[in-house]
């Protein structure tokens, strides 16, 4: 399972991400964190991809 996180904490996707547009986000797939600077359009991408896929 994939889960996003920004900084070390659970990311509230419109208020946390929205004004920044880009930001420091933990992709974490099957328990390993990776770092990553992606764009909003990414970052919104996997959100609704994790969204659709429950």
């Amino acid at each position: 399972m994939r889960r996003l996180e920004v900084g070390t904490f659970e990311a509230d996707f419109a208020s946390q991400l929205d004004a920044a547009r880009a930001d420091t986000v933990i992709i974490t797939e099957d328990d390993q964190p990776t770092w990553a600077l992606i764009s909003y359009e990414v970052f919104t991408q996997l959100r609704d991809d994790d969204e659709a896929n429950g």
